[in-house]
Protein backbone atom coordinates (compact mmCIF):
# COMPACT_ATOMS: atom_id res chain seq x y z
CA UNK A 1 0.00 0.00 0.00
CA UNK A 2 1.54 3.30 -1.07
CA UNK A 3 -0.93 5.60 0.66
CA UNK A 4 -3.06 6.37 -2.39
CA UNK A 5 -6.23 4.79 -1.07
CA UNK A 6 -7.73 2.28 -3.43
CA UNK A 7 -6.28 3.94 -6.56
CA UNK A 8 -3.62 1.23 -6.85
CA UNK A 9 -5.33 -1.63 -5.07
CA UNK A 10 -4.50 -0.50 -1.55
CA UNK A 11 -7.14 -0.12 1.07
CA UNK A 12 -8.87 3.16 1.77
CA UNK A 13 -7.60 4.31 5.15
CA UNK A 14 -11.05 5.67 6.02
CA UNK A 15 -12.71 2.28 5.51
CA UNK A 16 -12.83 -0.25 8.30
CA UNK A 17 -11.98 -3.59 6.73
CA UNK A 18 -12.13 -5.48 9.98
CA UNK A 19 -9.27 -6.75 12.10
CA UNK A 20 -5.80 -7.11 10.65
CA UNK A 21 -4.58 -10.70 10.39
CA UNK A 22 -2.10 -11.08 13.29
CA UNK A 23 -0.14 -13.66 11.27
CA UNK A 24 0.75 -11.19 8.52
CA UNK A 25 4.32 -9.95 8.77
CA UNK A 26 4.65 -6.30 7.78
CA UNK A 27 7.91 -5.47 6.01
CA UNK A 28 9.37 -2.51 4.15
CA UNK A 29 8.80 -3.36 0.50
CA UNK A 30 12.14 -2.05 -0.78
CA UNK A 31 14.05 -3.76 2.02
CA UNK A 32 12.32 -7.03 1.19
CA UNK A 33 12.59 -6.76 -2.60
CA UNK A 34 16.27 -5.79 -2.69
CA UNK A 35 17.35 -7.90 0.32
CA UNK A 36 18.80 -4.98 2.24
CA UNK A 37 20.40 -5.74 5.59
CA UNK A 38 19.89 -3.54 8.62
CA UNK A 39 23.08 -2.01 10.04
CA UNK A 40 23.11 -1.09 13.74
CA UNK A 41 25.19 2.10 13.61
CA UNK A 42 26.12 4.15 16.62
CA UNK A 43 25.75 7.88 16.06
CA UNK A 44 29.54 8.24 15.88
CA UNK A 45 29.85 5.45 13.29
CA UNK A 46 27.09 6.91 11.14
CA UNK A 47 28.65 10.39 11.21
CA UNK A 48 31.96 8.92 10.02
CA UNK A 49 30.25 7.05 7.16
CA UNK A 50 28.20 10.12 6.21
CA UNK A 51 31.26 12.41 6.19
CA UNK A 52 33.12 9.99 3.94
CA UNK A 53 30.23 9.67 1.50
CA UNK A 54 29.42 13.39 1.46
CA UNK A 55 33.09 14.16 0.84
CA UNK A 56 32.98 12.01 -2.31
CA UNK A 57 29.76 13.65 -3.47
CA UNK A 58 31.18 17.11 -2.77
CA UNK A 59 34.23 16.34 -4.91
CA UNK A 60 31.98 15.16 -7.75
CA UNK A 61 29.88 18.32 -7.49
CA UNK A 62 33.02 20.52 -7.46
CA UNK A 63 34.36 18.77 -10.56
CA UNK A 64 31.11 18.49 -12.52
CA UNK A 65 28.60 21.08 -11.29
CA UNK A 66 30.55 23.79 -9.42
CA UNK A 67 27.58 26.17 -9.62
CA UNK A 68 25.64 23.72 -7.40
CA UNK A 69 28.32 23.40 -4.71
CA UNK A 70 26.91 25.99 -2.30
CA UNK A 71 23.38 24.53 -2.52
CA UNK A 72 24.75 21.01 -2.06
CA UNK A 73 26.69 22.01 1.05
CA UNK A 74 23.63 23.70 2.60
CA UNK A 75 21.43 20.69 1.81
CA UNK A 76 23.99 18.18 3.04
CA UNK A 77 24.42 20.10 6.30
CA UNK A 78 20.67 20.32 6.83
CA UNK A 79 20.27 16.60 6.08
CA UNK A 80 23.06 15.65 8.51
CA UNK A 81 21.56 17.81 11.28
CA UNK A 82 18.12 16.23 10.77
CA UNK A 83 19.43 12.67 10.92
CA UNK A 84 21.81 13.22 13.83
CA UNK A 85 19.15 15.19 15.73
CA UNK A 86 16.67 12.33 15.44
CA UNK A 87 19.19 9.51 15.20
CA UNK A 88 17.27 7.02 17.35
CA UNK A 89 14.24 7.31 15.06
CA UNK A 90 16.12 6.03 11.99
CA UNK A 91 16.97 2.59 10.72
CA UNK A 92 19.98 2.08 8.46
CA UNK A 93 20.25 -0.42 5.62
CA UNK A 94 22.86 -1.58 3.13
CA UNK A 95 22.71 -3.83 0.11
CA UNK A 96 25.16 -6.64 -0.48
CA UNK A 97 26.36 -4.65 -3.51
CA UNK A 98 27.18 -1.61 -1.37
CA UNK A 99 29.83 -3.60 0.46
CA UNK A 100 31.94 -3.39 -2.72
CA UNK A 101 30.56 -0.08 -3.98
CA UNK A 102 30.87 3.30 -2.25
CA UNK A 103 27.13 3.96 -2.09
CA UNK A 104 25.09 5.80 0.50
CA UNK A 105 23.60 3.94 3.42
CA UNK A 106 19.82 3.72 3.01
CA UNK A 107 17.79 5.36 5.78
CA UNK A 108 14.24 4.73 6.87
CA UNK A 109 12.30 7.03 9.16
CA UNK A 110 8.75 6.72 10.41
CA UNK A 111 7.09 9.96 11.34
CA UNK A 112 4.56 9.29 14.07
Amino acid sequence: DIGRGNAFGGRDEDEDEGPVDPNVELVLDLVSIFSYTEVPFTKKQFIAVLKGYMGKVKKWVQDNKPERLEAFQRGANSFAQQVVGHFDEYQFWVSSESLDNPSMVILSYYKE
